[in-house]
C-alpha cells in the first residue's frame, strides 16, 4: 500500500480465533476512544491491520460487532473479579480484592474501563445498541448481591441495610469506572477513597470469626 501499512485480508491459512481476537481487541480500543458512531468497520480494519472484507467476515455489522466486545469486555473483567474474590470469608476481604483487581486490570490496558463506560453512553444514545446489548447494570448487580450476601451471613451488613449497601456498591463501583481510566494514580486515590467509606457502612468482623466461618466461594454467570 502506498503508506506501506501491510494489511491482512483472509488467508486460508489464517486462523479465525486469532483473527477475531485482533478484531475485538482493536474494535475495543476504538469504541473507547471514539464512540459508537465515530468508530468504523474501516477504522477498526486499520487498527487491527486488516481489511474491511475481513471484519465483515466474521461481524455481519458495526452493532454485532459492538455486542461481541461488550460480552467479550464483560466477561473478562467479572471472571476476574469472581477469581479474585473466591475463597475469602469476609464481605470487606471481597470487595477490596475486587477493587484490587480492578485497579490491575485498568493499569494493564485502560481501555476495558473506557470501553465500558464508552458502552453505558452509546447505549442510552442508540436504539439498535439498547436492543442489542444488555443492561450492564443487571449484571453488576448480581456480582455484587453475591459479596453483599456473604456480608450479611458474617454479620458485616444488617438485613435492615442491604438495599443501602447496595445502592452505595452500585454507585462507587461505577463512580469508580468514571473516574478517569487513564489517570491511575487518581484512580487508586479514588480506590483508597472507597475502602473507607465502605468501612463506616459494615460492622468490623473479628478475623477468628472469619476463621470459623471458613471460606464461602462467589460465583456470577
Amino acid at each position: 500500500m502506498a503508506d506501506g501499512t501491510v494489511r491482512r485480508g483472509r488467508p486460508p491459512d489464517t486462523d479465525p480465533a486469532e483473527t477475531r481476537r485482533r478484531i475485538i481487541d482493536a474494535a475495543r480500543h476504538e469504541f473507547a476512544a471514539h464512540g459508537y458512531v465515530a468508530a468504523t468497520n474501516r477504522t477498526i480494519a486499520a487498527a487491527a491491520g486488516l481489511t474491511t472484507g475481513a471484519v465483515y467476515h466474521h461481524y455481519s455489522s458495526k452493532t454485532e460487532l459492538y455486542l461481541a466486545v461488550y460480552i467479550d469486555v464483560h466477561d473478562r473483567v467479572y471472571g476476574e473479579f469472581t477469581a479474585t474474590a473466591a475463597g475469602l470469608a469476609s464481605f470487606i476481604a471481597m470487595f477490596d480484592a475486587v477493587l484490587d483487581a480492578a485497579a490491575a486490570m485498568n493499569a494493564k490496558d485502560p481501555t476495558m474501563a473506557a470501553f465500558i463506560g464508552a458502552a453505558r453512553v452509546d447505549r442510552r444514545r442508540h436504539a439498535e445498541l439498547a436492543a442489542a446489548i444488555p443492561d450492564d447494570r443487571v449484571r453488576r448487580a448480581r456480582f455484587f448481591g453475591e459479596l453483599i450476601d456473604v456480608g450479611m451471613a458474617t454479620g458485616e451488613i444488617g438485613a435492615d441495610r442491604r438495599a443501602e449497601v447496595a445502592a452505595l456498591v452500585d454507585a462507587l463501583i461505577v463512580g469508580l469506572n468514571d473516574s478517569g481510566s487513564d489517570d491511575q494514580q487518581r484512580q487508586l486515590a479514588t480506590i483508597s477513597s472507597i475502602k473507607a467509606m465502605m468501612r463506616t457502612f459494615v460492622r468490623p468482623l473479628d478475623s477468628a470469626m472469619v476463621r470459623r466461618r471458613g471460606r464461602r466461594p462467589v460465583r456470577v454467570d
